[in-house]
């Protein structure tokens, strides 16, 4: 959101809560999650995750996590899901250095204050070897973001809400941010020309063709090198995280669905320090 802090974001989120599902395209978000899903391996933290739709999709959320800056969208998530979900900022993210497998982002990144911040948050906490899953809507939608507002303004569904202006970030500009964070992006994808389900067999079709340069949304794999190169030295990736920084943040954060914080440092979430955000109980974890 051009000009908005991320908190701002947060407040904005939070008041459109209750009718993210009902207002987003279902179309977009399945195309969204065929592509990103199958990638997933292992611990799992989806950032930025609203509601928590590719988590929703996975087989198996004993390993993952969600996670949104939005309470009231992580409180929805946890009865969602039955898994944990964590209130937090995705320029902070309060889990311990290489403590998952697979980072998972979709339409997010273009939301955020400082979004380097973020790559290089991501590359922190996944493990080596981790992957980031990164889907964002390409700068070239961004003629269908100014006409979904008008649509919205007459009365048709399924438009989003308003959510502000959004500054999309190219392809260049994607893999720059995430090479300088230390990934190495192995694939790229350009899903959807026409967001609508009737159009599917086009999409794909078109997705094959040039034209895919057009599609409202690029899909990106990237890999932290299993092997880091530190001061001359090989440091693979450590099985007893012996490595793991056990310092908790200096300021509080909402665990939702979580009655206590996880003492265990190498769990893979930092302990809250009880302050001002605190904990939040949600409904029963499976």
């Amino acid at each position: 959101m051009a000009g908005l802090t991320n908190q701002e974001v947060a407040a904005c989120f939070d008041a459109a809560a209750h009718q993210y599902d009902a207002c987003s395209n279902r179309y977009a978000v399945r195309r969204r999650v065929e592509a990103l899903a199958p990638y997933v391996r292992g611990r799992s933290f989806e950032i930025g995750g609203g509601t928590g739709e590719v988590t929703a999709a996975l087989a198996d959320r004993t390993n993952a996590f969600h996670s949104d800056i939005a309470p009231e969208m992580c409180r929805l998530a946890s009865k969602k899901l039955a898994c944990r979900s964590l209130c937090c900022d995705a320029e902070a993210i309060p889990l311990i250095d290489a403590s998952i497998d697979t980072a998972i982002s979709a339409e997010m990144i273009y939301y955020l204050q400082h979004p380097e911040r973020f790559t290089a948050e991501a590359f922190r906490v996944l493990r080596p070897g981790g992957t980031l899953l990164l889907c964002t809507t390409s700068p070239t939608a961004a003629a269908w973001d100014r006409l979904r507002s008008v649509l919205r303004r007459i009365g048709f569904r399924r438009m989003f809400f308003e959510d502000g202006s959004p500054q999309f970030l190219g392809l260049s500009r994607l893999k720059l941010l995430l090479e300088q964070a230390g990934f190495v992006v192995e694939k790229t994808r350009r899903l959807v020309l026409l967001p609508f389900a009737v159009c599917d067999r086009i999409n794909r079709l078109l997705e094959r063709t040039p034209l895919r340069h057009l599609a409202i949304f690029t899909v990106i794999v990237a890999r932290k090198p299993a092997t880091m190169i530190l001061i001359g030295e090989a440091k693979a990736a450590c099985p007893a995280h012996t490595s793991c920084d056990p310092t908790p943040p200096t300021k509080g954060f909402i665990f939702v669905d979580v009655t206590d914080a996880p003492a265990d440092p190498c769990s893979g979430v930092k302990a809250s320090d009880g302050g001002a955000a605190g904990h939040v109980a949600g409904a029963a974890a499976a």
